[in-house]
């Protein structure tokens, strides 16, 4: 069903660039229709993101945006990635995520704590800061919820990545709204089929 929508959304893309001038054009208008992106902003450089050292880990993070990154090389799935990313804010604030509001603690000694709204979250984590990758252990309605990622950091921006079915299923577990909205079960159904979506959230000092 997904890759039918997909494909009658590339023909309509097609269809209404008619006028372009060559196949590349066409492709580059389907993904601008899709991702929201124009070509500038597509092709503007980015600052390369590297793994933050160690010793600038520790410290308080205010949570800024949802992350969401496509690994894969299946052109149907970076398409139906990237249109979810509009629907991702809304569905964080369900969780008491919203930018300035949400922080994200970590200590020295390997422990950290996120204040999600009303709710506090405190737990341990692993960080390896040659490959970025970061691992976060926490209690959650009793029992251990354990997963890892990769952090990288880029023009004071810390991104926090993580494998998307169980950081999907950490966010609708804490929030029973979430939990019982229909068009988040449709997005976790996508990511399912889709191995390679990372989901995540940007943090700034």
């Amino acid at each position: 069903m997904i890759r039918k929508v997909l494909i009658a959304a590339l023909a309509v893309a097609f269809a209404q660039s008619a006028g372009a001038q060559s196949l590349q054009d066409l492709i580059r208008n389907a993904l601008e229709s899709l991702s929201g992106k124009t070509s500038e902003e597509s092709a503007a450089p980015a600052a390369v993101a590297e793994p933050l050292a160690a010793t600038e880990l520790p410290g308080v993070w205010s949570y800024r945006a949802p992350a969401l990154e496509y690994t894969g090389d299946d052109m149907l799935a970076s398409l139906a990635t990237s249109t979810l990313r509009g629907q991702l804010p809304a569905y964080y604030a369900q969780a008491g995520l919203q930018p300035d509001k949400a922080t994200v603690t970590f200590a020295c000694d390997n422990k950290f704590r996120a204040a999600l709204g009303d709710r506090k979250v405190e737990g341990t984590y692993r960080y390896d800061a040659t490959t970025g990758a970061l691992t976060v252990e926490y209690l959650l309605a009793g029992k251990t919820v354990k997963f890892t990622g990769r952090a990288k950091h880029a023009d004071g921006v810390l991104t926090l990545l993580f494998e998307a079915n169980a950081a999907l299923a950490s966010l609708r577990a804490s929030s029973p709204q979430a939990a019982q909205d229909q068009r988040l079960q449709q997005i976790a159904t996508i990511l399912e089929r889709y191995p390679g979506v990372m989901l995540g959230v940007e943090l700034k000092r």
